[in-house]
């Protein structure tokens, strides 16, 4: 069954949101990304059901970014076929984003990853990037 996995933010501030979320909700770091050529700064956090990625952006745009919806990969052709019946078609998502295979507007203008490999590999490919095999 498809569940939502994430949702990101973009904030001026990750430091001061993630504090702010933790210190007030209970939510915990799960991992914090410095800033690497082509990557935002990005920390994440989460109340063990959801992440939530706090995303640097230094143009000063804040509020939410995209959320993303993991599918179990038995279920993905029967998903995206209702997708399409609404009119949306989902995209490839940018190749440095190993774990998201793809991503759709939805009818309302808003960004939602679609995925069958989760955040788990995110951390992985990261590590990877950053040289922290």
């Amino acid at each position: 069954m498809a569940k939502i996995r994430h949702i990101a933010f973009y904030t001026s501030d990750p430091d001061k949101m993630a504090k702010f979320y933790c210190d007030c909700f209970g939510m915990t770091v799960r991992q914090d990304y410095p800033e690497v050529p082509g990557t935002a700064r990005a920390i994440f956090i989460s109340d063990g059901e959801i992440e939530v990625a706090l995303i640097h952006n230094k143009s000063g745009k804040t509020g939410i970014n995209h959320f993303g919806f993991t599918l179990e990969p038995e279920e993905k052709a029967e998903v995206y076929a209702k997708i399409r019946k609404h009119g949306v078609e989902p995209h490839l998502a940018n190749p440095d984003r190993p774990y998201v295979e793809d991503f759709m507007i939805d009818v309302d203008g808003n960004k939602v990853d679609l995925s069958t490999k989760g955040l788990s590999l995110e951390r992985a490919h990261l590590k990877e990037k950053l040289g922290h095999a």
